[in-house]
């Protein structure tokens, strides 16, 4: 029941104020609240309404589409006198009108006519240069005219001839064979089943790669049908020109579930049909597709914890079309404006409270000052606040006698404290005990003071430290090491004083010669762990007999000391060890990195080498730029380790990556796959040459178009096998031919889904699977050749590490082709980006690490070696300005160790004076600080790096005055 009888006091002062400080935040959340529903209903509310007014705009542009070539595709099927002409020349005859009609209806992509017994004409203007491309159009054609006859019911007869502007033949082209029949085409088929025009549903133009109907309508006698292509493209634009936010999806999709717009563009799959909802690259079109039903109206779902907002909208236009635009907008994107509204209420809030707060704490204090003053003595006291005497006077006696107890105690605490203080700022093992030694003969009085350190494995007390009175710190070799169980397995001797006389020091390992007294008093004080290990003793000596009592007082104090030196000394111990363990780490670590790829072995060893020789030349220089840079040991300890550790990253960095010497090496070189594919050619021509000689040919004139083929097959393999090597420069031409060769296809007879990896399995599943034969590309980018970046792995612009890095859009692109064109060298950006990306991994594994902090700068300066300083190196594109110099010491570093390493099996390791060169270059291109540079010729830090691990022949004669200034 005590619990409940308990009572909190809190000061009148904080009272009130937390009072007047919890009304001013409620009143102000509760505005901010209200002020942010009725934001977002309103923001909500007009954006229905834009989705109103652009499934209206969308709908009036169909109307326009639709309406002038409607009246074209009437007018012209009352042309029936002139249409039903059976001859080219009739249709020729009504050529005229139909480009009139082009002219004049730009949406129009082509106007045909079929009959009855298959034939068709068609009429198409070359206004674009696709399209002059498409039908391979002379120079001056404007006009395109097919005419189609069926002299049987097999096949029929493709009639092409180009037109100028004026309709003046220029070109016709033999006849070829077509199984075109329009008859069999939907938009015939409808119209001879209405007396109107019909439209077909939107579907994937094949010639134009666009998306768009067919309008139809019979002549009046059913002889005919005539038809016009029309393409959407204002309704791209019209849904392409209104933007509600950047994560929005804007859907036109047809009755059968078609898309045919999708944010903006044409949706196809590059061949003939319109892909579904579900279909798309959308995850929350996906999403949508397959767990709402789409019916006219608004919708509100969540979606990956987002709420989305959107509307269904029927379009209701006419020629059996009924398109429906969906519209989905995250409330989040919508909610921007609501939400700065609501901050900038919250922050109107803090600044009345900011106002609020010291008036209201002003006349509080005022309020409660004569409560607070005794209070405030006793505070300063539990705080361990000591820099002033407590100076408080009163008449009550209790209140005397306790200020009077709180100034003894603040005296011996203080003193206490000094002495904690004093051993705890001190971080060498040896001086610490050096410290303790000297502290506790100061604490005790005692004449000498000895400090032993126990050695296990002998069992002895080994002296360490000796310290006198009045000389000072003796030497403590000159006393010899005693037994362990003297003073250490015996309890009763612990802080005992024993007093030594003439012939009982014989096994005290020569203390009476050093003090010069047959006779003294030893106190001995055991240094204990944690663990209640002995890792040492203190040993007083007196000359003169000491007072119990007063000695009794010193000993109580030097024992609670001793317990505090005790675990420093075990505490330094401990730091020395996992220092070096850290140490022994750091080097398993980067010896790790080295020995993973033979093209960086060594590395990581020797930059710290370079590295810290440049950072002592720079603590040494008395004048210029550097006269005032010093390190301390804290320092030159982050330096060593951020040296040590400047390549770690690379432990994520695939190993074929890293030694990809050719175009087409992943994990092996598949250069032998497309040798494969040409040997496959080689014997189809000559299966080809024989086929052909026993139907009768030309054995000779066969061969030698075989030994061509062949010869070509050879030429062509020779020169992809050269661009695969990745040793010179690729010029415009030879990319050219390189696709040139890839266009040629070979017959593949076997399933490429066998034998798969499941990881290889789901790059192949958006990819429907072809019926075996299949013809493919000499040289393949294939969609599973994309390896895509996991989310992961995505580097936001505004990223927490300040990272500034173009990430390409996959992991890993394996396209053959598209590695055969890299212009220079062997990688592609992926690869290029995959091997940068070491130093920014560096930086987060550095960064993840409880580093203490006197080397919290350890990822920054390991960060830096391939920045530059014009800002224009990575990953943070940081200026000289904004590096440190330890950071820029070490970028010298890795580039002359980088330069001059001879254990690099791609590369000859350069001699010392174009190494030299080379970082002059780059001193002058602002990539290196051109002072720290200077100092490295003029140190001799270059040389002495040199001659300790350069090859004798690397080291040759160098005039560094030609490259300082």
């Amino acid at each position: 029941m005590r619990f409940f009888k308990k009572t909190f006091k809190e000061p009148l002062h904080i009272t009130i104020s937390v009072l007047f400080t919890v009304l001013i935040l409620l009143v102000g959340f509760v505005l901010s609240l209200y002020s942010y529903r009725k934001n977002t209903h309103i923001v909500i509310s007009a954006t229905q309404c834009l989705f109103k007014e652009l499934a209206n705009e969308v709908a009036m542009n169909f109307e326009i589409t639709y309406g002038p070539v409607t009246q074209v595709v009437s007018l012209l099927s009352y042309t029936e006198a002139a249409l039903n002409g059976s001859t080219i020349e009739h249709h020729l005859d009504i050529m005229p009108l139909f480009v009139d009609a082009l002219r004049h209806t730009p949406a129009i992509s082509g106007i045909q006519v079929g009959y009855k017994n298959g034939d068709y004409f068609i009429v198409r203007p070359l206004s674009s240069d696709y399209a002059r491309t498409l039908f391979a159009a002379p120079e001056d054609a404007m006009f395109v005219f097919d005419d189609v006859r069926w002299a049987d019911s097999d096949s029929g007869t493709l009639q092409r001839i180009y037109f100028n502007r004026n309709l003046q033949e220029i070109k016709r082209l033999n006849p070829v064979v077509t199984d075109y029949n329009p008859t069999r085409r939907p938009w015939y088929q409808q119209a001879l089943e209405s007396s109107s025009v019909v439209s077909t549903s939107p579907y994937f133009f094949y010639f134009f790669h666009k998306v768009g109907v067919t309008l139809a309508r019979q002549v009046n006698d059913g002889s005919a049908v005539v038809a016009a292509d029309v393409t959407l493209e204002q309704i791209e634009e019209t849904m392409s020109r209104v933007s509600f936010s950047s994560s929005e999806e804007k859907v036109l999709m047809g009755r059968d579930g078609k898309v045919f717009v999708h944010n903006g563009q044409f949706s196809s799959d590059g061949e003939t049909t319109l892909p579904s909802l579900e279909e798309l690259d959308s995850g929350v079109l996906q999403y949508v597709a397959g767990n709402i039903k789409l019916m006219p109206g608004e919708l509100h779902f969540s979606f990956q914890g987002k709420e989305w907002i959107g509307m269904v909208s029927e379009l209701n236009i006419g020629h059996n079309l009924a398109p429906m635009l969906l519209l989905l907008v995250p409330a989040d994107d919508l909610l921007v404006e609501a939400r700065r509204v609501h901050q900038y209420s919250f922050l109107l809030t803090l600044l009345t409270l900011g106002i609020a707060i010291p008036i209201t704490w002003f006349i509080s204090r005022r309020i409660s000052l004569s409560i607070r003053k005794l209070a405030e003595e006793a505070r300063r006291v539990s705080r361990f606040d000591f820099d002033s005497s407590i100076a408080i006077s009163s008449r009550i006696t209790e209140v005397a006698e306790l200020v009077s107890s709180m100034q003894m105690m603040q005296r011996t605490v203080s003193h206490f404290i000094t002495l904690i203080q004093s051993i705890a700022s001190e971080q060498d093992f040896e001086t610490t005990l050096k410290r303790i030694t000297q502290e506790t003969m100061v604490v005790s009085k005692a004449d000498m003071v000895v400090g032993y350190l126990v050695d296990d494995e002998q069992g002895m007390l080994v002296p360490d430290v000796v310290m006198d009175r009045r000389q000072g710190s003796i030497d403590a070799t000159i006393l010899s090491a005693v037994p362990l169980a003297d003073f250490l397995l015996d309890p009763e001797k612990e802080l005992t004083p024993s007093r030594i006389g003439p012939g009982q020091h014989d096994d005290m390992g020569g203390l009476a010669g050093l003090l010069g007294t047959a006779e003294f008093t030893v106190v001995p004080i055991p240094l204990v762990e944690r663990g209640g290990n002995p890792i040492g003793l203190l040993l007083l000596l007196y000359e003169e007999m000491q007072d119990k009592g007063e000695l009794a007082n010193r000993l109580s104090f030097a024992r609670e000391f001793s317990g505090f030196a005790a675990v420093s000394l075990e505490t330094r111990e401990l730091l020395n060890k996992q220092k070096q363990l850290v140490e022994s780490f750091i080097g398993l670590l980067a010896g790790a990195i080295d020995a993973k790829s033979a093209y960086t072995g060594g590395h990581c060893q020797r930059v710290p080498i370079i590295t810290e020789m440049l950072a002592q030349a720079a603590c040494s220089t008395r004048e210029g730029p550097f006269k005032d840079f010093t390190l301390s040991d804290e320092e030159r300890e982050e330096l060593h380790i951020a040296s040590w550790l400047h390549d770690c990253g690379k432990v994520t960095t695939p190993e074929y990556v890293v030694d990809k010497a050719t175009k087409l090496e992943t994990i092996y070189n598949r250069i032998h796959e497309i040798r494969t594919r040409f040997e496959v050619l080689k014997r189809d021509a000559e299966i080809e040459f024989w086929q052909q000689v026993s139907e009768g040919g030309d054995r000779e004139a066969l061969r030698k178009r075989l030994e061509k083929s062949l010869q070509q097959l050879d030429d062509d393999f020779s020169f992809v096998a050269s661009c695969n090597s990745g040793d010179a420069f690729l010029s415009p031409e030879h990319i050219e031919r390189l696709r040139f060769i890839a266009k040629r296809t070979w017959l593949r007879t076997l399933d490429d889904r066998l034998g798969l990896s499941w990881q290889e399995m789901e790059l192949k599943d958006g990819k429907p699977q072809e019926a075996l034969p299949v013809r493919e590309h000499l040289l393949a980018d294939k969609p599973e050749h994309c390896i895509p970046r996991p989310a992961g792995e995505q580097m936001l612009d505004e990223n927490s590490w300040g990272f500034k890095l173009k990430v390409p859009q996959y992991l890993y692109n394996l396209g053959e082709l598209y590695n055969l064109q890299i212009e220079r060298g062997t990688l592609t950006s992926e690869e290029r980006y995959k091997i940068n990306d070491h130093i920014v991994q560096t930086i987060m594994m550095l960064n993840r690490l409880p580093f203490p902090g006197y080397l919290k700068r350890v990822p920054e300066i390991a960060g830096c070696h391939h920045e530059t300083m014009n800002g224009t190196g990575y990953p943070r594109r940081l200026t000289g300005e904004q590096m440190s110099l330890t950071g820029k010491m070490m970028a010298i570093a890795d580039i002359f160790e980088a330069l001059t390493a001879s254990d690099r099996p791609y590369k000859k390791a350069k001699k010392l004076s174009e190494a030299l060169r080379i970082l002059y270059f780059m001193k002058k291109d602002q990539h290196i600080d051109p002072q720290l540079f200077d100092l490295f010729l003029t140190s001799g830090v270059y040389l002495e790096y040199a001659e300790k691990y350069l090859d004798p022949e690397q080291i040759d004669e160098v005039d560094i005055s030609d490259y300082l200034g």
